[in-house]
């Protein structure tokens, strides 16, 4: 039991869905039908801090429980510098950080079974996850931009369940 999070990507294709069965045609508008390829592209485990953050900037609703958030591939770049901005500021003095202050723009969160709230080597932990997560979906983004996939829908979101 906790917060698990995930960042999912989700590529609209562009050929319309064959769908061959005469009673599901007869329910579905097949001309705006498009298949949908949706798979997790990063994982976390009770980093609050980055919980917080989807909440404060892309959560619309008044839950944040299994709530979908959506995140432009502009908007990870822009998560991605902030982190990397503290994990660069960041001093340790043993297994905690000497300069939590650093950290006010990724604050963590008190929320039930969200981990620890304190500022410490498992956060930057956290931090470093972040960077080579979001490091790679942004690299991936690239290359399916460079094949062509940019003709497609390609959209994120940010779900978390606790």
């Amino acid at each position: 039991m906790g917060l698990d999070m995930s960042l999912y990507r989700e590529i609209q294709m562009k050929g319309k869905m064959e769908i061959t069965d005469k009673k599901v045609g007869e329910v579905l508008n097949e001309d705006t039908m498009r298949p949908i390829v949706k798979h997790e592209v990063c994982y976390w485990r009770k980093f609050n801090a980055l919980h917080k953050y989807f909440n404060d900037h892309f959560n619309e609703q008044d839950n944040d429980n299994c709530v979908d958030m959506y995140m432009s591939i502009d908007d990870i770049k822009e998560l991605l510098a902030l982190v990397k901005k503290i994990r660069g500021a960041v001093k340790m003095d043993g297994d905690n950080i000497a300069n939590p202050e650093v950290c006010k723009e990724l604050p963590t969160e008190e929320g039930f079974f969200f981990g620890s709230t304190d500022y410490d080597k498992y956060y930057v932990s956290d931090l470093d996850l972040t960077i080579e997560q979001l490091s790679k979906v942004i690299d991936e983004h690239e290359k399916l931009i460079k094949a062509g996939v940019e003709e497609y829908n390609i959209d994120y979101y940010y779900r978390a369940w606790y």
